[in-house]
């Protein structure tokens, strides 16, 4: 395991559109897109090698976790476990609030960190 000479990237993965983001959010945006959108985010909270933080209201919090579900009436839930306050996750935000959050402003938005290690410190881990 490298950690000592990772090299770090982060950029701006998922905000409003007209902000700089790998991923644009629009207040039309249809369930179809909504339903892309949440998948690009769990596709890069599944990697091994980064994690996304979440830059809210006033405040950075990692995201700890996602989970989704089906109601017996058939609406689908989809949530990141965060913190409003403070670091440790307290909180499972829908999707569709947490899409509303970066929709007020362009600097709320979610960054994705990842780290990557040069094949010459994976042999000798």
């Amino acid at each position: 395991m490298c950690i000592r000479d990772r090299a770090w990237t982060a950029r701006n993965f998922m905000s409003r559109a007209g902000a700089n983001g790998l991923h644009k959010l629009r207040k039309v945006d249809n369930q179809l897109v909504v339903a892309e959108q949440w998948a690009r985010v769990r596709e890069e909270f599944c990697r091994a090698d980064c994690v996304l933080l979440f830059h809210l209201t006033n405040h950075y919090a990692l995201i700890y976790g996602l989970r989704e579900w089906v109601e017996p009436d058939g609406v689908i839930v989809r949530q990141i476990l965060t913190a409003r306050r403070g670091q440790r996750p307290t909180v499972w935000l829908d999707w569709d609030e947490a899409r509303a959050v970066m929709l007020k402003w362009s600097g709320y938005n979610i960054l994705k960190i990842c780290g990557s290690c040069s094949l010459r410190e994976y042999a000798q881990d």
